[in-house]
């Protein structure tokens, strides 16, 4: 705890190399807010990525954007959230994100089998219909998604089974407009009790299985490192337009990485945000589903 204190004092980076059992790792990490390595090796490495990004942020100078939030919206939303004792529903969710200027997929909530050709004839064929229920947070595997839907009869027959899959506390359907082409990608952000805000970037889909591997910033990030965050996966290549194919928005990708870096540094209230997929374009990068989860 001194070192703790004696390292924020003098703003000097410290890290903690505890050599003892498991039992007593655990509970001293789960005690101190603070960094602590249970080998030299990886105390170094650590200490080494603080210095490198200290030298980075030194060479650039640049300050992280600044973006406007409806904060007093996005509040309102998570009391409601919390007055149920629940995280935020996926239209909550994605409202969230275009609070703070994240495009999202043209989307309308149906309650009702009804209301299905009014949302599809809004929308425009096919559409994604998606499960609205707090007891279903993996969508996909609970049967909550079916996607390309581009017939009035077959999107009846899926409210059924969606509707099903939502269980009792089963809130609506979300009808969503399908963005078909583009690459998938992952922007995440969380609340490290270690660091405090980081925010992730990987790509999704099939490369997600295939590839496994993802960036890590610590927020608020700037333009530089939200580009290096893209630029330092291996596949990267994707972006810039393989294959004869057309390169692809980039710069709105960027763009949503600082936004979201800026919502879990602004909002304490956010515990982890996960928006998979975001869908980059030749021109722009869209978001068709996301989950929040509040501290």
């Amino acid at each position: 705890q001194t070192v703790k204190e004696l390292s924020s004092q003098y703003q000097k980076p410290i890290a903690l190399c505890y050599i003892t059992d498991e039992e007593e790792l655990a509970f001293v990490t789960k005690t101190i807010d603070y960094p602590i390595f249970p080998e030299p090796f990886d105390a170094l490495s650590a200490l080494a990525i603080s210095r490198d990004r200290s030298f980075r942020k030194s060479l650039t100078r640049k300050k992280a954007p600044s973006y406007r939030i409806n904060q007093t919206q996005v509040k309102h939303l998570f009391e409601k959230a919390k007055e149920e004792k629940r995280d935020p529903l996926l239209p909550e969710a994605l409202e969230v994100l275009r609070t703070c200027g994240i495009p999202v997929a043209d989307y309308q909530v149906v309650h009702e089998r009804k209301g299905l050709k009014e949302a599809m004839e809004k929308m425009g064929k096919p559409v994604a219909l998606k499960v609205i229920s707090p007891e279903v947070s993996h969508k996909s595997d609970k049967g909550g998604v079916l996607l390309n839907i581009d017939d009035l009869s077959k999107a009846e027959k899926a409210f059924e089974k969606i509707k099903k899959a939502g269980g009792k506390t089963f809130s609506g359907i979300l009808v969503q407009k399908m963005v078909s082409e583009g690459i998938e990608v992952i922007l995440g952000a969380k609340r490290d009790p270690s660091f405090g805000p980081v925010v992730l970037f990987g790509l999704g889909g099939i490369y997600v299985e295939i590839l496994k591997e993802s960036s890590i910033r610590l927020a608020p990030i700037d333009r530089f490192e939200a580009e290096e965050m893209i630029s330092e996966l291996k596949a990267s290549a994707i972006f810039k337009g393989a294959r004869g194919r057309k390169p692809l928005d980039t710069h709105a990708l960027v763009e949503n990485l600082l936004r979201l870096s800026q919502l879990i540094v602004d909002l304490p209230e956010i515990e982890g945000i996960d928006i998979n997929p975001v869908i980059v374009l030749e021109k722009g990068a869209v978001a068709v589903d996301a989950r929040i989860s509040l501290a």
